[in-house]
């Protein structure tokens, strides 16, 4: 059976969280999908934004990520995680990496709301795997300054935390 190839750009970039969803989720390393602008506009389950990437005016914009590969027999679980036909669509978007170009899936949100912020333990999550595979210090800094919010919910604030290193 073929993999999939997953560009992962959120909270997913984080090794452990990816495998939490997907078990058969491996790294292949850092990428980049030119022509892309990163935004924390998705509407989440959880009334606060996720990430969200969209084709950015300017064709040098960039957004960097984790490509990653897992068993297609795993998707199901990655669409069921990422709200597939209820928040997000899959999109095929060609990345670079250090070994060349790679066609691989993404999620695009469907659904969007500009004025929301992310939780703080989610934009932790989301610079906790950029640290960790090793993307660019001046994008993780620009991660680092998004507006963030405190989640009300400090049990699963805590929980998101923990696993992004912070708890």
């Amino acid at each position: 059976m073929t993999p999939v190839l997953n560009f992962a750009y959120g909270s997913n970039m984080l090794w452990q969280r990816i495998r939490d969803r997907v078990p058969s989720a491996v790294p292949l390393g850092p990428a980049r999908l030119p022509g892309y602008q990163l935004h924390w506009h998705k509407v989440g389950k959880d009334r606060s934004g996720k990430c969200d990437i969209r084709p950015a005016a300017d064709p040098a914009n960039l957004v960097h990520g984790v490509l990653y590969r897992f068993d297609r027999s795993d998707k199901p679980l990655l669409d069921a995680a990422e709200g597939l036909g209820y928040g997000y669509d899959e999109i095929e978007v060609q990345v670079e990496t250090a070994n060349g170009s790679s066609l691989a899936l993404a999620y695009a949100a469907t659904h969007i709301e500009p004025t929301l912020r992310p939780f703080d333990w989610y934009q932790a999550l989301v610079v906790a795997g950029a640290v960790e595979h090793g993307l660019p210090v001046d994008y993780v800094d620009a991660l680092r300054r998004i507006e963030a919010k405190a989640d009300a919910d400090a049990a699963r604030a805590a929980l998101h935390f923990k696993l992004a290193g912070q708890g």
